[in-house]
């Protein structure tokens, strides 16, 4: 009787085994139970063609590992290593809908990475998704994976222990050209909760971005993924920033960093200057949930939030035109102009702040 390799996968409720004749018929079941199959996994048109594959897979040299829930024994999904002849061995996973969101995909690729690195028979690791999946991308990222490559909508990521000492390549990145863009230039957007403009956007692919945010709401909360900083200055006014589920408040001359893997949201009523550093251009972030965790004033109505847009506008150009009659000495008083009031200046900012917010 046939030996069939298991692993540990590090999660009590779950086992990870080779998949034997004896797993065909769930394996058949599951894989085609939303009819279109997953991607990278092919389809069956029947039980017998399941487990042909099991018994006399195309390529004899792959390595199929079930995972099984322990409670009813039930196939929630698989992994699969597949060598190729020049290109490396390729990772390809799934797990059935009702049972993702527990880990059972991120153990199951450290734990078949560790076997394969293990034997010494491989010379590189590797996984393809869609640009488009966040949660694969941020499976790869906490396993140890690196995106190497990027093509037609597809992302390529390499197991790093496996990597050359040397730096792989980076992209080509053009440099940013010294240039002053003009508020008028910037793209402005609108979202609920915030307004601002793009000074540098992401699309001009220096691997940098530049964007500044008037805060006068609540942001949802986002993770930030592999391959992108983010980071956040106070301009001016005052609000709370929600970072890894811990709130902060933050004032006037704070700098927050946000690296890759951590989560936050903000919310209040300030003016922020964000900048995103991503070499490979990838800018990847994924959404975590619609709403902030930060408990927040309501939301104005849109006629509110307007006035509000006016106002600020207004208050600059006041401050503005007083600066020009204070610098050139115009009387505009005689003149019958009426000179409008400043309203209240915005807080000074500290010339060398104390606090650094990491």
């Amino acid at each position: 009787m046939p030996e069939f390799l298991e692993l540990s996968t590090g999660i009590e409720q779950l086992s990870m085994r080779e998949l034997s004749l004896a797993d065909a018929r769930p394996f058949w079941k599951a894989i085609n139970e939303r009819g279109a199959g997953y991607p990278g996994i092919r389809d069956y048109a029947d039980f017998q063609m399941a487990a042909e594959a099991i018994d006399e897979p195309d390529n004899p040299a792959i390595l199929r590992m079930g995972l099984h829930e322990h409670e009813g024994d039930t196939l929630v999904g698989t992994i699969e290593a597949i060598p190729h002849s020049s290109d490396g061995t390729e990772l390809v996973a799934w797990v059935r809908p009702g049972y993702r969101g527990k880990g059972y995909a991120s153990a199951a690729t450290k734990a078949i990475v560790q076997h394969l690195v293990g034997t010494g028979e491989v010379e590189r690791i590797y996984a393809e998704t869609d640009e488009q999946d966040a949660a694969s991308r941020h499976i790869l990222a906490r396993s140890g994976f690196v995106q190497t490559a990027g093509h037609a909508g597809k992302l390529i990521f390499d197991f790093a222990g496996l990597l050359p000492d040397e730096p792989a390549a980076r992209p080509e990145v053009p440099p940013i050209p010294p240039r002053i863009t003009p508020v008028e230039d910037a793209q402005g957007f609108r979202r609920p909760g915030f307004t601002g403009h793009e000074y540098i956007r992401k699309e001009e692919g220096f691997g940098f971005s530049a964007l500044l945010v008037n805060v006068h709401g609540e942001h949802p909360t986002k993770r930030i993924l592999d391959g992108t900083v983010r980071t956040y200055f106070v301009a001016h006014g005052e609000g709370t920033f929600m970072l890894d589920g811990k709130p902060q408040a933050v004032k006037p001359g704070d700098y927050i960093t946000i690296p890759a893997g951590a989560t936050y949201s903000y919310s209040g009523k300030m003016q922020l200057l964000e900048t995103n550093i991503s070499p490979n251009n990838s800018f990847n972030d994924e959404r975590v949930s619609e709403a902030s965790n930060i408990a927040s004033e309501e939301k104005p109505a849109p006629a509110a939030e307007k006035e509000q847009l006016e106002l600020h506008v207004h208050r600059d150009q006041v401050t503005a035109i007083k600066q020009m009659a204070d610098t050139y000495h115009w009387d505009m008083k005689p003149a019958g102009i009426p000179v409008p009031e400043v309203p209240a200046p915005r807080p000074e900012l500290p010339t060398n702040p104390d606090f650094y917010r990491g």
